[in-house]
C-alpha cells in the first residue's frame, strides 16, 4: 500500500485501519481453516471408532447367527432322534415311509414293515423303576439297529411308541422280513439285560 505525500492523516487512518482489517481477516482466516482441520481429524476419528465397533457388532451377530444355525441343526437332528434309544423317531419314520411309498409308486417293488412289540415291560417298570426298563429299551433298541448280515444302510429302525419299536425294510419282499423278524426275536432272546427278567417281542 502506497500513500504518496502530501498525505491526509484521515487517509493515513483510513488506510490503516484497512491493513488492519486485511490481516484480521487473514488470520481469522488461518485460524478457522485450523479449528476446520482439527474438526475433521476429530470427525475422522470419530468415524474409525463407529466403523470398528459396527464391525465388532457385525462380527458378534456372524458368532451369534452361527450359534443359532449349529443349535437348530442339532434340534433338527434330535427331532428326528428319540433321546432314549438313539433311534429314528416316530415322525422321521413317517416321513421315510412316505417317501418309500413314493419310490415304490414310480419303480414297483416290495418293501416290508416289522413292528416289535415288546412284551412285559410294564411288570418290569413296576418291580424295578422306570430306569431299569429304560435300559431294557436301549438294550432292544441296540440289537435292532445293530449290524447283522441282513441289515442294510437303508434300513431304517425306529421307535414307534413307548415299547413298540418299527423296522423299515426297502426291497424286501415277505420272505426277506420273515428271516429278519425270526433273528430279531432270536437275538432279543439271548440278549443281556439289567436282571434275570426276559421280554418277549
Amino acid at each position: 500500500y502506497v500513500l504518496r505525500k502530501p498525505w491526509k492523516n484521515q487517509d493515513l487512518v483510513t488506510m490503516i485501519d484497512h491493513l488492519v482489517s486485511a490481516y484480521e481477516r487473514e488470520h481469522g482466516g488461518k485460524e478457522l481453516v485450523n479449528q476446520l482441520r482439527l474438526a475433521n481429524q476429530k470427525f475422522e476419528r470419530h468415524e474409525e471408532r463407529l466403523i470398528q465397533a459396527l464391525d465388532d457388532r457385525t462380527h458378534d451377530l456372524d458368532l451369534a447367527q452361527a450359534e443359532l444355525d449349529r443349535i437348530v441343526k442339532q434340534q433338527e437332528a434330535l427331532s428326528f432322534r428319540d433321546q432314549l434309544t438313539g433311534l429314528y423317531t416316530h415322525r422321521a419314520f413317517l416321513e421315510r415311509l412316505e417317501e418309500e411309498c413314493a419310490r415304490c409308486r414310480r419303480h414297483p417293488e416290495a418293501f416290508s414293515v416289522l413292528m416289535v412289540a415288546v412284551d412285559g415291560l410294564p411288570s418290569i417298570n413296576q418291580e424295578f423303576g422306570y430306569a431299569v426298563g429304560d435300559e431294557y429299551l436301549r438294550r432292544i433298541a441296540k440289537v435292532l439297529g445293530s449290524a447283522d448280515p441282513t441289515s442294510r444302510l437303508s434300513d431304517i429302525t425306529a421307535r414307534y411308541s413307548g415299547e413298540e419299536f418299527v423296522l423299515l425294510l426297502p426291497s424286501t419282499a415277505k420272505p426277506g422280513a420273515t428271516t429278519k423278524a425270526l433273528k430279531i426275536r432270536e437275538s432279543i432272546a439271548h440278549a443281556e439285560f439289567p436282571t434275570e427278567r426276559k421280554v418277549t417281542v
